[in-house]
């Protein structure tokens, strides 16, 4: 998921990882797909009914599973909407007009109001300039999440630390080491 999300799937870096997960007769078929994570979450749900066919699932154990994958497609639609979802071009464009407006229009409008030490409006203004810079840009670099910035939801230590729990849960001690962040950023 967090290939696809990110527009990696197709690297050799990220096929060697996938391939590492997958067993011989699947691996074809779901480097193949145009949606991954789709085949695998069946893929999953095929293993999941397999097992409960054959006995080692019993009772609702294999309703909570499917549960819990209904539920990881559901957020798996969503982030993909959100990747999907492109922030109207007119947003970006006003957003960035009416913070020029603001920063030409405030010292016209405040130089009227301070009657002494006018010279204060020169700094106010650009403190005011900056803030309202940085929320404008902070805008226009949050609406990709998934791009692989420094401001993206850090995919890469979010599915390290559940591949370390899955490892944990079923007693695997050779795990992954924890994400660490690099020039302070997880990625």
């Amino acid at each position: 998921m967090r290939q696809a999300l990110r527009r990696q799937e197709q690297t050799k870096a990220a096929i060697t990882e996938l391939s590492r997960y997958l067993p011989e007769e699947n691996r074809d078929r779901v480097l193949a797909a145009d949606n991954r994570p789709a085949v695998l979450l069946q893929l999953h749900s095929q293993r999941i009914f397999r097992a409960y066919a054959d006995g080692p699932l019993a009772g609702f154990d294999n309703f909570q599973l499917e549960t819990a994958l209904a539920a990881m497609a559901q957020q798996q639609a969503l982030a993909e909407r959100t990747a999907a979802q492109p922030v109207p071009r007119s947003y970006d464009v006003f957003s960035r007009y009416l913070v020029h407006l603001y920063v030409v229009l405030f010292p016209l409008a405040i130089i009227g109001t301070v009657t002494s030490d006018q010279w204060i409006v020169i700094p106010a203004t650009v403190i005011i300039a900056f803030a309202f810079r940085m929320v404008e840009r902070i805008g226009s670099s949050v609406d990709t999440p998934f791009a692989g910035t420094r401001q993206d939801v850090p995919m890469t230590a979010a599915t390290i630390t559940v591949e370390r729990d899955l490892y944990e849960a079923v007693g695997i001690t050779d795990r992954p080491p924890p994400a660490t962040p690099v020039a302070g950023y997880l990625w």
